[in-house]
């Protein structure tokens, strides 16, 4: 079941249990679990762009060279379209890993698919991160691509999210994929009741964007968990250099 997300929320997780994303009411939940320190509430910065891309913006991946370390770049070329003819599509590939240098932080991307009860598992490991398949990717011309990861866990401590709050605006965000790298910056930080995400971004037709999604707020040690989700929007941006 890949259907269309309008709605997300990010609750508390089960100890030890695979974090679940509903695709039915909500598109995230259990992103945050247990732990004593809780993220305090962030303030939102930054603005959000609305307009739809324009198509010298929506053709060209943001995308540049992949370091040495990195998974190699297919050698084979495809031959060149005729002039009269319009540009294939981009070749939909998936993200592998996510880097935020400003943090520090590298963690590996798994996809998070929808199963038949409306759920999308995310990575039980907390250092991982997982990408909503159902929507946008690296090399998509529109929408928001989506990766979701743990604030917490009661076993292991900070998740791979733990310091996105602290993601200042203009920090550089790269997605590495098998046929290179994406560069993102940070443009704007939202933090919306866990049940509120804004239906803005499931939109597969909006200008191509990522989202990154976690829990935030004071963690309720009742069992209501967190009471919000933190969303990190940055846009595609040319390579450096």
């Amino acid at each position: 079941m890949t259907g269309a997300v309008t709605h997300a929320l990010l609750g508390r997780g089960r100890p030890g249990a695979a974090t679940t994303v509903s695709a039915l009411g909500a598109a995230l939940a259990a992103l945050g679990t247990v732990l004593v320190l809780s993220p305090a509430r962030t303030e939102d910065i930054g603005e959000l762009s609305v307009a739809r891309p324009t198509p010298a913006t929506s053709t060209r991946p943001m995308v540049g060279p992949l370091p040495p370390t990195s998974l190699p770049v297919p050698t084979g070329t495809s031959a060149s379209a005729p002039p009269t003819s319009a540009p294939p599509p981009p070749t939909r590939v998936a993200p592998s890993w996510l880097r935020l240098p400003t943090l520090g932080i590298t963690a590996f991307v798994e996809p998070a698919r929808v199963h038949p009860d409306g759920s999308l598992a995310v990575p039980r490991d907390p250092r991982k991160v997982g990408w909503w398949t159902g929507g946008a990717a690296p090399t998509s011309a529109t929408g928001t691509m989506m990766i979701a990861g743990h604030v917490d866990d009661v076993w292991t401590g900070e998740g791979a999210f733990f310091q996105l709050r602290n993601l200042p605006l203009g920090a550089p965000v790269e997605v590495d994929t098998p046929a290179g790298r994406h560069h993102y910056r940070v443009v704007a930080r939202r933090t919306h009741p866990k049940w509120a995400l804004p239906r803005a971004l499931f939109d597969p037709n909006g200008p191509h964007r990522l989202a990154l999604v976690t829990c935030a707020g004071p963690f309720d040690e009742v069992g209501a968990g967190y009471p919000d989700n933190l969303v990190v929007y940055a846009d595609p941006v040319p390579p450096p250099g």
